[in-house]
């Protein structure tokens, strides 16, 4: 995701926080200031709001640590100011580890509360009156403890709701797919999610323009997920050989590299297979011959430019498993080697191809 900070790392996950959360930051410093409050609540109320997402990354290390257990790793959690994500390598599609993992985020927020809540005395006290209404609305010492406590109660119920992205949509497809096929579990689930996200969205047009940007949130959420596993089953099974690219425009290892502008002219790749003799050297960006061609560096060589470091993809690999390999890695083409041999390319592009033919053929 572009545009983010990175925080650092807790137990090995990068945590990060999008630049769209300054802007809610902001915003509660601007709706403080128009209330009136002094610079001590000012303060206290961002605090409590960096509580809040604390609690939020927390709760992405339930999630996170409990895929652990499944051999499920985690890239990096992402805070935005509709909450954070967790970048799993993947969701386990066994129903009962989604159940698992999907449940143990929830549970941290039931710990927090669980934790808090002795510490409160008596509830009844933080109960707004006539007398002490203005000091109840706000952020104080007397009540950041009770206010987080009913955040982490407020947040366990809102991920409970059966929607995707959210937790309660995960923990509903799995039941689902307990007693049928995750697809069609999917589209239950995914439907359910759409409905939910209409609701949020009207309801916030008239009470709370936040329920908006939630439903619109929830609504391609729900529709991603169900898109992202008609594309798994219609992966399943498939191998890389039925996907790859096999009319490949290759560049001679000898070529000057000013004699190639027309490939790259007549050619869409952002990556070449470099052979000599026929016989495959390794690959080069398009990038960097694009560098080597503004730097007036005509008379080097396609040889000098060639990467003979880099991953490579057999034929026979399923689909399904070198599609998350793809999305992770920084190279968007990758050749198809037979050994020593090269077989053809293979992308998120040629990949998407195929998908479409196999959606339009009814497999």
């Amino acid at each position: 995701m572009k545009w983010t900070l990175n925080l650092g790392k807790l137990l090995g996950v990068n945590i990060k926080v999008h630049w769209t959360f300054f802007l809610l930051l902001l915003w509660v410093v601007f709706l403080e200031y128009n209330k009136g409050s002094n610079a001590n609540t000012i303060v206290l109320t961002t605090v409590f709001v960096l509580t809040i997402f604390a609690c939020v990354v927390l709760h992405e290390m339930g999630h996170i640590l409990m895929a652990r257990r499944f051999g499920i790793n985690t890239r990096k959690i992402t805070l935005l100011p509709i909450g954070g994500v967790a970048s799993l390598e993947r969701i386990p599609e066994n129903p009962k580890k989604e159940l698992l993992v999907a449940i143990a985020g929830p549970l941290v927020n039931v710990v927090i509360a669980a934790i808090i809540f002795p510490f409160l005395g008596d509830l009844t006290s933080y109960m707004p009156t006539e007398a002490n209404h203005e000091v109840t609305a706000s952020i104080t010492t007397g009540n950041f403890w009770f206010n987080l406590f009913v955040i982490n109660i407020v947040l366990v119920l809102f991920n409970l709701l059966p929607a995707f992205p959210m937790d309660g949509g995960r923990m509903f497809r799995s039941l689902l797919a307990m007693k049928m096929g995750r697809l069609k579990a999917t589209g239950i689930a995914s439907a359910t999610g759409q409905i939910l996200a209409i609701i949020f969205f009207f309801a916030g047009l008239f009470f709370n323009p936040f329920l908006v940007l939630i439903g619109v949130f929830v609504f391609f959420g729900a529709r991603g997920e169900h898109y992202m596993v008609q594309q798994t089953e219609l992966m399943r099974g498939h191998h890389v050989s039925e996907a790859m690219i096999t009319n490949i425009k290759t560049l001679e290892s000898s070529e000057n590299i000013k004699d190639v502008q027309d490939q790259l002219i007549s050619s869409c790749d952002d990556i070449f297979a470099v052979t000599h003799e026929h016989e495959f050297r390794g690959i080069v960006r398009r990038n960097d011959i694009l560098k080597a061609l503004q730097s007036s560096q005509n008379g080097k060589k396609i040889d000098d430019l060639v990467l003979r470091d880099f991953d490579s993809i057999k034929p026979s690999d399923l689909l399904s498993k070198i599609v998350p390999k793809i999305r992770q890695h920084g190279q968007s083409t990758f050749p198809v080697l037979e050994g020593k041999e090269l077989k053809g390319l293979i992308s998120l592009d040629s990949i998407q191809r195929f998908l479409v033919v196999q959606g339009s053929l009814g497999y």
